[in-house]
């Protein structure tokens, strides 16, 4: 990515935002608001955003202990830059392995198996609520928006009750998913506009 300057990072990603992080829109807004650029390719714009989140820089930085203990402060100082509700887990490890790192003093030689014969997925949900922890649920493999729309109708509400989460609490709190197919899916969204009102945040949602 270091062929691009700052400034045009910072366009990129202002413009994959303002399309919901949809990358074909993206790169049409792109090239429509800076006609004497070079215009990304669409996937361009989804691996800057992953490199902004995962490392707060657009530069990709040496792993060094000055790098993570500046990396630890800026998650201590906002916990929510480093927040994920759910996650994919097989028996090859981690998906999206962007969001793993283990985090040490010295080496801890972690090692994580790969190629395993056998292979299976399982989503996982969970979630912090002030000092709550909500869940784990196990969702299914294949995660679909009817699927999801009856964990929010039917699940959550008893993971919330377990958690004694009070309802005062439910009538204030803000929910929070990313843009996942299932989650954008329009019986989802009603869900929530219904439940939540202006209080979720998400693709399509009254906060993006």
């Amino acid at each position: 990515m270091t062929e691009y300057t700052n400034a045009e990072k910072a366009d990129m990603i202002l413009a994959h935002g303002a399309t919901d992080c949809n990358g074909r829109a993206t790169q049409r807004l792109y090239a429509e608001k800076h006609p004497v650029r070079r215009t990304p390719a669409h996937t361009m714009f989804a691996r800057l955003h992953q490199q902004l989140c995962g490392t707060g820089s657009f530069q990709k930085a040496a792993r060094t202990e000055l790098n993570e203990e500046i990396v630890l402060d800026m998650v201590e100082t906002t916990p929510s830059l480093s927040t994920r509700d759910e996650a994919s887990f097989s028996r090859e490890g981690i998906l999206n392995t962007h969001n793993s790192h283990s985090w040490a003093a010295a080496n801890p030689h972690v090692t994580c198996t790969r190629a395993a014969q056998d292979r299976f997925l399982v989503n996982v949900w969970a979630d912090i609520l002030g000092d709550h922890l909500i869940g784990p649920y196990i969702l299914p493999g294949h995660l679909t928006g009817p699927r999801y729309l009856i964990f929010l109708e039917q699940v959550l509400p008893k993971l919330l009750d377990r958690a004694h989460v009070t309802a005062a609490t439910r009538t204030s709190m803000w929910f929070q998913q990313d843009g996942a197919p299932a989650h954008f899916s329009i019986s989802v969204r009603n869900h929530l506009d219904a439940v939540c009102g202006e209080r979720w945040i998400g693709r399509g949602g009254p906060v993006h």
